[in-house]
């Protein structure tokens, strides 16, 4: 026999906290997963360089994917993850500077999870961009 004054099945509770964004982010095309495709990147990639990253650029036909390699000598796992968001984020917003390009970011080591913010990684994944592109046009003109 059920109890006549409790429903037999309630509706969830309403979630706290704001929903997630929907359309943002990387899809799974735009981000190296597996273990070969940074391995590629590493080997045959070119290396540029700006005060707290590190990017092995790879040319590709087509949109450009992301990988971020961040290692467990940077901080705890709550602030590698948060480092891993920004340069995310930071990708995001100027994936058109990366168009043609598998992307390896490497954070360096000395770099301070604890106070580093967004604009920052923006500016020096934009240098980073930069420095890519003029390397490349160089080594195109001297051929």
């Amino acid at each position: 026999m059920q109890n006549q004054k409790r429903p037999g099945h309630p509706e969830a509770p309403p979630s706290q906290g704001p929903s997630t964004p929907v359309g943002l982010g990387l899809p799974q095309s735009a981000r190296l997963l597996k273990r070969p495709q940074f391995l590629e990147c590493y080997s045959h990639g070119k290396r540029v360089t700006s005060p707290g990253f590190l990017m092995f650029v790879v040319p590709r036909d087509g949109k450009g994917r992301l990988g971020v390699a961040v290692s467990k000598k940077i901080g705890r796992a709550c602030q590698r993850n948060r480092l891993k968001r920004l340069i995310r984020e930071a990708y995001r917003r100027h994936r058109n500077l990366f168009t043609g390009w598998d992307v390896v970011i490497v954070p360096k080591r000395g770099i301070d999870c604890t106070r580093i913010h967004q604009f920052l990684v923006d500016e020096e994944l934009v240098l980073l961009a930069t420095r890519a592109k003029d390397r490349r046009s160089c080594r195109s003109h001297h051929m």
